[in-house]
């Protein structure tokens, strides 16, 4: 039986880093080592583009990619049945996808959907052969939005974080690139 591991914290807390980190000492611990990391950004501008290389410049080469931008649920459970470690990073880009993708007026269906869907998410990796390690980011701590995309942003990913961490066998939270383990 797999596990699901959340490691979160604030942008550049250095939380994708000590994940790539947590998965190669699992490929260690193996003998068949295999991983496939899923990638949830896109590449909308040049910013973008620098940061999608500097992270695939920091991962071994021999990693798997899967690039999932509105859709967790289909590589999840694909992978779910193999014995690969799976790294997801990250939930937040994910939810900014959709939350981008979607009209403002139905943000309230989003809400219901997404939360649905990471239910799901958790159950798959909660009763997969693989360890699914999520980075995602801790964004509650800081002002509120002025916008209303802002606070759904922030309250989606609250709850979205909630769902999993109840889920996982693992949480750590990164500050300062230092590791915390939370449960």
């Amino acid at each position: 039986m797999g596990k699901l591991i959340l490691v979160t914290g604030g942008s550049a807390s250095g939380k994708s880093k000590y994940a790539e980190n947590l998965i190669t000492e699992m490929e260690r611990n193996f003998s068949n080592p295999k991983t496939t990391y899923i990638a949830t950004a896109k590449m909308v501008d040049d910013e973008m583009k620098r940061r999608i290389k500097k992270h695939q410049e920091r991962r071994p080469t021999h990693w798997n990619t899967e690039l999932a931008c509105y859709d967790l649920i289909l590589p999840l459970k694909k992978l779910s049945k193999t014995e690969d470690n799976i790294l997801l990073d990250s939930l937040s880009m994910y939810l900014s996808n959709k939350l981008l993708s979607f009209d403002e007026k139905k943000t309230s269906e989003l809400f219901s959907q997404v939360i649905k869907d990471l239910s799901e998410v958790s159950d798959i990796c909660e009763n997969s052969n693989s360890t699914v390690v999520i980075v995602t980011d801790e964004i509650g701590w800081g002002l509120i939005p002025a916008n209303s995309m802002g606070r759904t942003f922030r309250d989606l990913l609250g709850e979205a974080n909630q769902i999993l961490a109840s889920k996982a066998s693992e949480v750590y939270l990164v500050v300062c690139g230092i590791p915390q383990r939370i449960k």
